[in-house]
């Protein structure tokens, strides 16, 4: 027999989020005869009013009746929901996660708002032949120059292009390699990234297995346990799992952040507004407790450098800084040749990248390692811009490429094809074969439209944060050698429809660790 609880528990979301639609429709009725149910319009609005407690208890009865039940059980029911409802209400929806809720929500409301377009006015056929014309431009584009190169001028030398490059279309040329120093804390550092998933991850994504989070910690980095100072394995909303240790070897205070691992984790993912912050903690500690009233305190924040970033992992940010500062200020005390380095993948890399950029003044000499870094602001912003933070990205990662920015242009660029039929015809006829087939004509061509399409797409993108390095190559046991080079960041521009653009294996920690400790080994052996 289900108890009490587990009924409440599996019903809660669907007549909530029911309810709420009726409320913001006026509806009477909170169950009308068709049942539906309408995302576009549901808002979380967690009241304890009295009068929408009672409506809603008797949504859920009603719903449970519809479903399941004869009437005789009906006020049983009833009197057991009343019972359990505000100890349900609890445990399923905390304030962070109503929260997340609420924004997701709304950006699913707001997706227009974002620049993305709505594709199912078109013809689904239309949509599918798009699609494919815009991944095969892409392809063309990827695999020669860069499409922000004069074509006319180099045409000569396109068949030398070709063969010699593998670069993403608009500007996204290569830096430099990392030097000696930098490249060992890269690999030094990225053990430590994959630690932080603790011994389901090791048994998950690499199939060993060990005794436990802390002993995974200790096995993986080499760590002495007293040198574990604190940790918390267990992930909330906007607040993901971490921990600190002291690395005595090379004297550092190491925060490492976990990315996505939890239900949770994903919520704080999705929260992927932009939002404005300072880079200051001082201020954004005036900010929150909205403390600053005087007229000097109002012009020091006025004119501080603001930073943007994504909304979720901002949250997160700020929660790991409450939790950790003074911990971390307090170990740094002990010792002032220590110094503060902040690690972390993924959902963890973001959220490092923004805390960097927050302690900045109140950590001098910190540094950021962030691996599978996602996108996590503009590129004029902090923390986008901030070098302190080392990003390492794999070349086929496909969260280096993924905010709502880049959707809204994929959308933008498809529903301009599934306008303009002729166009859409002649991609296909223009691309049917590989790059090396076409004639230097048919890939000027390529070009020009791709800078057409461009045109329109000005939505505000996020991008990997710091210095980025590229990984590519050869990896797990592949034949070749990795490589490692810091690119612009303009090489994360542009989403790329692609067999592998959601392809997660290319974005798991212990494949960022195994690459660049393959890399270091050739290099050394070099």
């Amino acid at each position: 027999m289900l108890s009490p609880l587990t009924v409440c528990g599996l019903l809660f979301p669907v007549t909530y989020a029911r309810y709420q639609t009726d409320s913001i429709e006026g509806n009477t009725d909170p169950f009308p005869q068709s049942l539906r149910f309408s995302p576009n319009k549901v808002r979380f609005d967690h009241s304890s009013d009295t009068a929408q407690s009672s409506s809603f208890l008797q949504s859920l009865v009603d719903l449970f009746i519809v479903y399941t039940l004869s009437s005789a059980t009906t006020q049983t029911l009833k009197n057991l929901i009343v019972m359990y409802y505000n100890e349900v209400k609890s445990k399923l929806v905390s304030e962070e996660t109503a929260s997340a809720f609420s924004n997701i929500a709304q950006i699913i409301r707001e997706f227009s708002d974002h620049g993305v377009v709505n594709l199912k006015m078109y013809p689904k056929r239309d949509v599918l032949s798009s699609i494919i014309a815009l991944s095969r431009l892409q392809s063309i584009c990827k695999n020669s120059s860069d499409t922000s190169t004069d074509y006319d001028s180099h045409l000569s030398e396109s068949t030398k292009i070709r063969q010699q490059h593998n670069l993403s279309y608009f500007a996204s040329s290569t830096k430099a390699k990392p030097d000696d120093r930098l490249l060992d804390e890269m690999v030094h550092y990225a053990a430590y990234a994959n630690a932080a998933y603790g011994w389901k991850g090791g048994l998950a994504l690499s199939g060993k297995f060990h005794l436990g989070d802390l002993q995974t910690l200790i096995d993986k980095t080499g760590i002495r346990r007293d040198d574990v100072i604190e940790y918390d394995w267990t992930a909330a909303t906007h607040r993901p799992a971490y921990y600190i240790v002291r690395d005595s070897e090379r004297k550092n205070i190491i925060l490492c952040i976990r990315g996505t691992w939890s239900a949770r984790d994903v919520l704080t993912d999705l929260c992927a507004t932009a939002e404005d912050f300072s880079r200051s903690e001082e201020d954004e500690e005036n900010e929150r407790n909205q403390s600053s009233g005087s007229l000097k305190s109002y012009f020091k924040s006025a004119f501080r450098y603001k930073a943007r970033a994504h909304r979720g992992m901002l949250a997160g940010a700020r929660s790991i800084s409450k939790i950790t500062r003074k911990t971390i200020a307090n170990e740094l005390a002990v010792d002032p040749n220590y110094r503060l380095v902040i690690v972390g993948h993924s959902l963890g890399a973001g959220i490092a990248a923004i805390l960097g950029s927050i302690w900045l003044e109140t950590f001098p000499g910190l540094k950021v390692f962030a691996y599978g870094c996602p996108c996590v602001g503009p590129p004029d912003a902090s923390p986008t811009n901030n070098e302190s933070i080392i990003s390492v990205v794999d070349i086929k990662d496909p969260f280096s490429t993924l905010s709502l920015g880049h959707i809204a242009d994929i959308t933008i660029a498809v529903s301009k094809l599934c306008e303009d039929r002729d166009l859409r015809e002649e991609i296909h006829c223009r691309c049917k074969g590989d790059l090396c087939q076409m004639s230097d004509d048919d890939v000027q061509w390529c070009g020009t439209v791709m800078r057409m399409l461009e045109k329109d797409q000005v939505s505000e993108k996020f991008y990997p944060a710091g210095r980025v390095f590229c990984m590519g190559g050869a990896i797990f046991g592949e034949k070749g050698k990795v490589t490692l080079e810091e690119v612009s960041i303009c090489k994360f521009r542009h989403l790329i429809l692609s067999s592998y653009m959601m392809d997660v294996s290319k974005h798991v920690p212990n494949r960022y660790e195994s690459a660049l400790k393959k890399f270091w080994r050739d290099y050394n052996v070099a």
